[in-house]
């Protein structure tokens, strides 16, 4: 299964975004996914390395730093001058909890690992019970899985865990449930949940790499069409030949 190399996806503001290799988020990357899922816009001021944040339709609302070395004093300055307020998402926890309430996220303290002292969070998507039954939930998709990171730094475990709910690192699949003639379903799968429909990757399930910008769009219907119906196309082909393969 050829996986998503360039590791880019697509934010419902138009941004487009990287994730590592390692499936890690950015600092940037997190800024820009948070901020987009609450509606905002982004202009950046490169000459005064910020970025300004504005409602769709309405005025500016926040600045934040795209220097790594400009101070609270410094971006307070650029705030009053934008006509807006100052904002770091790292150390905000108002807006940790608005996601935490917008995305039914779980926290749990971790006080020992394997034995030693840890002292480390955890922040899950609640999902369905025993999640994985495929005999009882089906295979779940999108935001129904159960993503979860541990770290440290509460604020990074909420940020990172709700990046993943809405889309970043997830793969996307195509399956005919009606057979290879029939309408398509797309599925959108976590990487670190892949494993867990290795069963039926190449079988009833095909990867379909060049959806996988759009896993963060929330819809299939926001797919560029052509884009869709050629990865559709393409899966369908290798449907039938799973099929004839087995006969």
């Amino acid at each position: 299964m050829k996986e998503n190399t360039s590791n880019h996806y697509l934010l419902r503001n138009g941004l487009l975004v990287e994730i590592g290799a390692d499936k890690s988020f950015p600092f940037i990357t997190i800024e820009r996914a948070v901020m987009s899922f609450f509606g905002y816009r982004e202009e950046e001021d490169q000459e005064n390395g910020v970025a300004v944040w504005s409602e769709v339709g309405g005025g500016r609302n926040y600045i934040t730093a795209r220097r790594d070395d400009m101070t609270n004093a410094e971006l307070n300055a650029h705030a009053q001058s934008f006509g807006c307020r100052s904002l770091s998402i790292m150390t905000d926890y108002g807006i940790a909890q608005d996601l935490i309430n917008a995305l039914n996220l779980h926290i749990s303290p971790i006080i020992f690992q394997k034995g030693s002292l840890a002292g480390c969070w955890r922040v899950e998507r609640l999902s369905s019970y025993d999640p994985f039954n495929k005999e009882r939930n089906g295979i779940l998709s999108g935001v129904s899985q159960p993503v979860a990171t541990e770290s440290p730094n509460l604020l990074h475990a909420v940020y990172a865990t709700a990046c993943r709910v809405m889309g970043l690192g997830k793969q996307i699949f195509i399956q005919f449930p009606n057979g290879p003639e029939g309408e398509a379903e797309l599925l959108a799968c976590d990487f670190e949940m892949v494993g867990e429909i290795a069963e039926y990757i190449g079988h009833s399930l095909f990867y379909a790499p060049s959806l996988d910008m759009y896993a963060t769009l929330g819809t299939a219907e926001k797919i560029p069409p052509d884009v869709k119906a050629a990865a559709v196309e393409k899966a369908r082909l290798q449907c039938l030949a799973a099929i004839a393969h087995t006969e």
